[in-house]
């Protein structure tokens, strides 16, 4: 996989490794456990590394030579539930698809977080992809496609509704 700086990951049974340009850097994610149950990662705006794994999200921050790891679980999954997308918007928020249990915005800050329940298209549903550009975010799921738009600094606070604009039930589309 390819993310936004060019940087290339590669993931076996026992490592998960990062290439950029003409370095090679293998992360400490030792667990198999771990490994198993990836599904998603992100590279966040402070260069941390986010990956999915069993209902929950691990944070991996690089700091005096070494990694330091943090685990953040949300009660409203459990571990049956695969968190499938991860996408931070320009307050930094994290946004995290399921399957099934729809969007969970996530303040990494804070650690505070709450489901996305102001669009009913979005409630429950099973997201496979979440991106954006500027204030603009996309969902996309087996329920249809949401154009999540006008993120501004009041959002900042998740508790803030958005704006949605659905594209399902839409011929040709």
């Amino acid at each position: 996989m390819q993310d936004n700086e060019g940087n290339i990951w590669i993931s076996t049974a026992t490592e998960l490794t990062a290439i950029s340009g003409n370095k090679l850097k293998l992360l400490p994610v030792y667990s198999p456990q771990v490994f198993e149950t990836i599904h998603t990662t992100l590279c966040d705006y402070q260069n941390n590394i986010w990956i999915s794994t069993n209902a929950a999200l691990i944070k991996y921050s690089f700091a005096n030579g070494g990694y330091t790891e943090k685990k953040y679980s949300f009660s409203s999954l459990n571990s049956k539930t695969d968190i499938t997308s991860l996408y931070q918007d320009i307050n930094h928020t994290i946004w995290i698809g399921t399957m099934g249990k729809g969007i969970i915005l996530f303040n990494p800050e804070t650690g505070q977080s709450r489901s996305l329940s102001e669009n009913p298209l979005l409630q429950n549903a099973s997201i496979l992809a979440i991106t954006g550009r500027g204030n603009t975010v996309f969902a996309g799921g087996l329920e249809g496609v949401a154009m999540i738009f006008n993120i501004t600094e009041k959002n900042k606070s998740i508790t803030e509704k958005y704006s949605f604009t659905n594209y399902n039930d839409i011929e040709n589309v």
